[in-house]
């Protein structure tokens, strides 16, 4: 055993250790979100538009981030093409759904 804590392992492991640790505390205990389709949100967007508070575009990340009214989870929505983009935003628009 005393050869262990002498070997370049220890160290590692520790570290390992508390590196685990850290993201156990600072990570993942956020607000909880929800994957859905593309097509999954056009529906709800058209189906019950008072069941959504906002919707946030990132163009960088092709990503919707949908804020869902009654302290729901949020959806993050990873859209495919511009194309996606548009069809959603025209949705929005047509139901008065507030995006940005």
């Amino acid at each position: 055993m005393n050869r262990f804590f002498r070997s370049a392992l220890f160290p590692l492991v520790i570290i390992a250790a508390l590196v685990w640790l850290a993201l156990q505390t600072l990570g993942g205990h956020g607000t909880k979100s929800e994957k859905k389709t593309t097509s999954q949100v056009i529906q709800q967007i058209e189906g019950s538009p008072s069941s959504i508070d906002k919707v946030v575009i990132n163009p960088n990340k092709h990503q919707f981030e949908v804020d869902q009214a009654g302290g729901q989870p949020k959806i993050f929505v990873h859209y495919a093409t511009d194309q996606s983009e548009a069809a959603v935003e025209q949705a929005m628009l047509k139901n008065h759904v507030a995006f940005d």
